[in-house]
């Protein structure tokens, strides 16, 4: 069979069988799946405001098990998609859409907010989306913006006059950080980053209205949180390993 060369890709009987561009095309897909596992060591603070104009923030309080206790050193686990660090060539500009997902587990309670002072909230928030991103990559420097749309589910549990209470609820949120990212390595990465999270103003608004009726309704609701994270970027197929290599 009459085989010939074009450019780079091998034609066998009209038919390309191999090509560095056609096999780019067909993992394209691949940017959209997650491919780095973080964990976020971070001051965290969730922000209630009341319609009379005040904002009451919340402060972190240990759970009462062993690993509510770990955990309050462990503010949220992120996973995302990374792109590997650039050893060689100058620097670029990066636009890309990501996916994200993170989870918070947290005790926290509101000491200035004077109706709910006592009470002690075990707060979980486990969100997903897909948004856009900004950077600039300088070897294994990397610094962003991104802006993401998340779908998520909340959970707030807490005790009330001797009984356990929760309450739980989904919806749509938006998500933006800034940060900076070093690369250790191909595989390992660490960032420091700010970050900003809707809350579901629903949710809490339920919550304190069934601790404390009197209390003043609750108009937005906001999760933001700034520290150090380390992550694991792992390569998903051989295939854009190589092809990644070679960028």
């Amino acid at each position: 069979m009459r085989q010939r060369k074009s450019g780079k890709c091998r034609i066998r009987s009209r038919k390309i069988e191999s090509c560095p561009t056609n096999r780019a095309r067909r993992l394209r897909w691949i940017h959209f799946i997650p491919n780095t596992f973080g964990i976020d060591l971070s001051t965290s603070q969730t922000e209630v405001d009341t319609n009379d104009g005040i904002k009451h923030f919340a402060q972190p309080a240990a759970g009462s098990s062993t690993f509510d206790k770990a955990l309050y050193y462990v503010s949220a686990i992120d996973i995302t998609r990374q792109n590997p660090p650039r050893k060689l060539g100058s620097s670029r500009f990066r636009f890309q859409i990501v996916p994200n997902l993170f989870v918070i587990n947290q005790h926290l309670s509101f000491p200035d907010f004077t109706e709910i002072s006592s009470t002690t909230f075990h707060y979980v928030q486990a969100s997903a989306g897909l948004g856009a991103e900004v950077g600039w990559q300088l070897r294994m420097h990397y610094a962003y913006f991104n802006l993401i749309p998340m779908y998520g589910f909340q959970y707030v549990s807490w005790t009330q006059a001797g009984v356990d209470r929760s309450l739980a609820l989904g919806g749509f949120g938006l998500r933006s950080e800034l940060g900076y990212r070093y690369y250790f390595s191909r595989h390992w990465s660490s960032r420091i980053f700010v970050k900003t999270t809707n809350s579901y103003t629903d949710l809490w608004g339920s919550v304190i209205h069934d601790i404390a009726p009197q209390a003043k309704a609750i108009e937005s609701a906001l999760d933001s949180s700034a520290g150090l994270a380390f992550s694991y970027t792992f390569d998903l197929s051989p295939d854009l390993k190589n092809q990644l290599k070679e960028r």
